[in-house]
């Protein structure tokens, strides 16, 4: 099965925020640690409140132009709209955790995605902040594809939360039902990665 880097489309749509109070940026900072962390978190999760960014100064009437999509940034990670959930689940229902947000715009969900140890950090070609323990960037990936066999929607645990993947059925799935909101790329490799699509 092949695999895509996908990302969000925020040029082309609306975008969420949320008020940053001191006591909500605590409550922030708190959720991004768990969620760093990995695990489940329905047991605890207390939906937050976020409002469609309305634009920076200057450019108020370009950003509220914009539709609003199916897949969107959430609170931590990414969200999407109850119709997107309710095409997506199906497929990555047990693989991935879907917690409620409240919205202006009605129900949201935030998408807990797993990250999988899949960098092959000897072999790919990265860019380092700090060699061998913190990633700026990857300009090729190499990846242990077997880590990867049977995931639909991920992270790439060693770049969290830079390299987010999709499979190419989740990718079929979006589009066939017009889920608006990402864009899927090309994964580029390093020269000689052979992965398992291409057998």
């Amino acid at each position: 099965m092949k695999y895509w880097l996908v990302d969000l489309d925020v040029k082309h749509y609306r975008s969420f925020t949320w008020p940053r109070t001191p006591e909500r940026k605590q409550r922030w900072y708190y959720w991004m640690d768990r969620f760093q962390e990995g695990g489940r978190f329905a047991g605890e999760w207390e939906p937050p409140y976020l409002q469609l960014f309305q634009g920076e100064v200057g450019q108020e009437e370009e950003e509220t132009r914009k539709p609003i999509p199916d897949f969107i940034n959430g609170y931590i990670d990414l969200a999407c709209s109850q119709r997107a959930k309710e095409v997506v689940e199906p497929l990555v229902g047990n693989q991935i955790e879907f917690l409620p947000l409240r919205t202006e715009i009605g129900l949201y969900w935030e998408l807990n995605i797993p990250r999988l140890p899949c960098l092959d950090v000897e072999r790919a070609k990265i860019e380092w902040v700090t060699e061998g323990e913190v990633i700026f960037r990857v300009i090729r990936y190499a990846c242990r594809w077997t880590v990867i066999n049977g995931h639909h929607l991920f992270y790439v645990s060693e770049d969290w939360p830079a390299s987010r993947f999709a499979s190419e059925a989740f990718r079929r799935l979006v589009e066939a039902h017009g889920l608006t909101g990402l864009v899927f790329r090309e994964i580029p490799l390093v020269e000689g990665e052979r992965p398992p699509w291409e057998d």
